[in-house]
């Protein structure tokens, strides 16, 4: 089962985990290091939001996407699927929830929300990427509606 045919002695499972392991502390220690204690999961787990169309433009691509260390895994509450077939960031992750809210149905004025990225659409506002922080740590804002929960009132008027 755990043999390796291309060689010529017949590995063990516990060879071949062995020489995994190895591989993967060869890995971890070229991209972070050779002090394991320096290795934060963070640095490698990296959530990039892609901007669509412009993630895949030259020059632009750098602007417009968004990328934060990351807990969780594929297999955590916190999801965040690993690209474990790249070659530059096995890592890294493109698919996480982008919208995470708890909804109080007995006080909505005590729901909680956050996004990936931030309040506006447009890269030069300040609001672009002003909630990405947050999410990454998972924290999360009030969803307040009401003004007297909010403390302000949008009025809006025809001309």
């Amino acid at each position: 089962w755990c043999d390796d045919p291309k060689t010529n002695q017949a590995e063990t499972c516990a060879i071949a985990a062995n020489l995994a392991l190895d591989k993967a502390l060869e890995q971890l220690s070229k991209q972070f290091g050779s002090n394991p204690q320096n290795w934060v999961w963070g640095n490698a787990h990296i959530a990039v939001s892609e901007h669509r169309p412009f993630s895949k433009v030259p020059l632009l691509g750098s602007l417009f996407n968004l990328s934060q260390p990351f807990p969780g895994d594929s297999f955590s509450v916190n999801v965040g699927r690993l690209e474990l077939l790249r070659a530059d960031n096995p890592f890294e992750t493109k698919q996480a929830p982008s919208l995470r809210a708890v909804y109080d149905l007995a006080d909505l004025e005590q729901s909680l929300f956050i996004y990936q990225s931030g309040q506006s659409g447009w890269v030069q506002s300040k609001l672009y990427r002003n909630m990405s922080p947050l999410w990454a740590k998972n924290e999360y804002l009030p969803l307040q509606m009401q003004a007297a929960s909010t403390g302000r009132q949008l009025e809006l008027n025809l001309k």
